[in-house]
């Protein structure tokens, strides 16, 4: 009996170091995984040409252009990763401050979104119009507008309400190269499905190990409840090889009478 209490006692107490490890895996596991079905829903969503890819309200967008390189404290370059909050309703846009504020349009003529600064707020039939431009300008004519493509020089844009669809927050630098690529399917692949598909491995593993751990702790209880473990010698292991080796002997046996009535149903 004291062999079996010392093995559900050794099954039963496991260091803290082990169960904290296992709850930070398990917290980074969740955490990973949400954070895989918001990237996809939100690539999702951004299927449509002025849509921008976002996560609660707020979206991520890469640096394609030099047009906002500039000296000023946020402005940014080609690479960073833009972080935007998206516009709902005309009541975001409220307290939109020119030089200040920095917002995002969807270009037709172009067919790409630009994130340009509000440098005017005009007003036309009551309604506001909003005049963006790049930081990289080098106008000497404040009256002209200069096309994009021109070196140097970048248009302003005048924009109606509905035009803008998010205000700049904040950048991470470099970071948009990191987000073009899993953006790609190979990088999506490596970069996400990979990792998920190992993390989902693991977790099988952790999971029928504990269940072989949960039936040792069942089968030794039930021996002991049978007496079967006064032996000194007592060997729970062997003792569930010694039944596996019964149950099969017992279906070999079935199998063979089953054999046998076939056979003499075919000799009648």
């Amino acid at each position: 009996m004291e062999n079996t209490e010392k093995i559900v006692q050794k099954e039963e107490v496991k260091p803290t170091w082990k169960k904290v490890v296992y709850i930070v895996l398990n917290v980074l596991f969740y955490a990973f995984i949400i954070f895989l079905l918001a990237f996809a829903i939100a690539n999702i969503s951004a299927k449509k040409h002025n849509n921008i890819p976002s996560i609660f309200g707020y979206g991520f967008m890469t640096v394609a252009s030099d047009s906002m390189e500039g000296n000023k404290e946020d402005s940014f370059k080609v690479g960073d990763l833009l972080i935007v909050k998206i516009v709902k309703d005309e009541k975001d846009l409220e307290g939109l401050t020119p030089e200040k504020d920095i917002v995002t349009f969807y270009d037709f003529s172009q067919e790409i979104l630009i994130t340009h600064r509000l440098v005017d707020i005009k007003e036309s039939n009551g309604n506001p119009l909003y005049v963006t431009q790049g930081d990289k300008v080098e106008i000497t004519n404040s009256s002209a507008d200069y096309k994009v493509g021109q070196e140097g020089y970048y248009l302003t844009e005048t924009l109606g309400e509905s035009e803008i669809l998010a205000i700049y927050s904040n950048k991470i630098k470099g970071a948009g190269k990191a987000l073009s690529y899993l953006q790609t399917k190979a990088g999506f692949g490596l970069c996400i499905v990979l990792p998920t598909a190992l993390l989902l491995i693991f977790e099988a593993y952790l999971l029928i190990k504990n269940l072989f751990e949960i039936n040792r702790q069942k089968l030794a209880q039930e021996l002991e409840a049978k007496g079967l473990n006064q032996s000194a010698n007592f060997d729970p292991e062997e003792e569930k090889r010694r039944i596996r080796e019964e149950l099969l002997a017992e279906m070999r046996k079935e199998q063979e009478m089953k054999a046998q009535e076939e056979k003499e149903n075919k000799e009648e």
